[in-house]
Parts: C-alpha cells; sequence; structure tokens
C-alpha cells in the first residue's frame, strides 16, 4: 500500500528543490521538494478513498519512512475536524511526539493534534503532561496543538477557563530558553 501512495508524492519530486528544502530545514532526512499544495491535493484526495483505519495506517507508514513530505502527507492525512473514530488518530499522532526535531514537521502534525483537542478538549489532560517533557519539541506542541482557544472570537465560559490554563503553561516556559 505505501508504494502506491509514495510514488504518488515521489512523481512531484524536484531535486533542486529538494536539496533547497534540506539546507533550510537543517535535518539529516530525505527530501522529496515536493510542495505544500501539491501534498495537500494529494491527501484530500486519499482521504476521501480510505476510511478511518486505512487513513492512521498510512499515515503510520508513510511517518516511518523518515521522508519530510512523508511526514508531512502523514499528518495531512489526519488533519480533519470531523473524523469518527478517533481514537486511533490521537494516539498515532501523540506516539510521534518524540520524533519531532524540527518545526514543519512538528506544526503538520499538530495542526491535526488541535483538530482532536477542538473535538475533545479532555485531552488536554494529556497534553499538560507534555509540558514537562525534556524534548523540547515536545513542549513546543503542548502550545502549537492548543492554538485554537487563543484565536475564538466570542469563547464560551469553558474555552476561556482552557484558555487561562494553556496560557498558564505559557507562562512556565518564560524561564525556558529553548
Amino acid at each position: 500500500m505505501l508504494n502506491t501512495y509514495l510514488d504518488q508524492i515521489k512523481a512531484h519530486a524536484d531535486p533542486d528543490r529538494a536539496e533547497q528544502m534540506a539546507a533550510y530545514h537543517k535535518i539529516d532526512r530525505p527530501y522529496l521538494g515536493v510542495a505544500n499544495p501539491v501534498l495537500n491535493d494529494l491527501t484530500k484526495a486519499w482521504r476521501q478513498e480510505l476510511d478511518v483505519n486505512a487513513r492512521v495506517n498510512l499515515a503510520d507508514t508513510l511517518w516511518q519512512t523518515n521522508i519530510h513530505e512523508g511526514r508531512l502527507a502523514a499528518a495531512k492525512l489526519l488533519t480533519q475536524a470531523r473524523i469518527r473514530p478517533d481514537e486511533a488518530v490521537w494516539n498515532l499522532l501523540q506516539s510521534w511526539l518524540p520524533d519531532f526535531d524540527a518545526w514543519a514537521v512538528a506544526d503538520h502534525a499538530s495542526m491535526a493534534m488541535q483538530k482532536r483537542l477542538s473535538a475533545d478538549p479532555a485531552r488536554l489532560e494529556q497534553v499538560e503532561s507534555w509540558t514537562a517533557s525534556d524534548h523540547m519539541w515536545t513542549r513546543r506542541a503542548a502550545l502549537v496543538a492548543t492554538l485554537p482557544w487563543t484565536k475564538q472570537n466570542h469563547p464560551k465560559p469553558e474555552d476561556l477557563a482552557r484558555r487561562d490554563r494553556i496560557l498558564g503553561w505559557a507562562a512556565v516556559y518564560v524561564p525556558d530558553r529553548d
């Protein structure tokens, strides 16, 4: 299954762009040089053709390739407001935390986490534990994944309480140079 989807990504590879991306991201992993809009189009089509379990399996497999665009596509496969059931999605997303090593990969995965947190704010209990992680990217993911609570124009009282809680996490980060 992986080769079918990975080949679709590789069909858009641009070696010159890949070289530029590797220099920009500064993380030693394979880069194909595929633009985000192409990945958006591919993963949108895949989401329409695959059920949740197949998406979770494909996302996990793409993530394990360690290819930059594979990891972005994995996150994009799971970035959707309405996914039911979503427990497997949430568990997979959390399993990626130790692998975060660059802003682009971490932020794409955190966007998917935002959707799962908005769907089930009780998961903030788990996210709070990320704020004490020794891994800087996990601590950062706690803030990026909770950004929806900072952008609400008309928050409800429970959303204001969540926002205050999240801001408390941010306050703890103030002396953290990372």
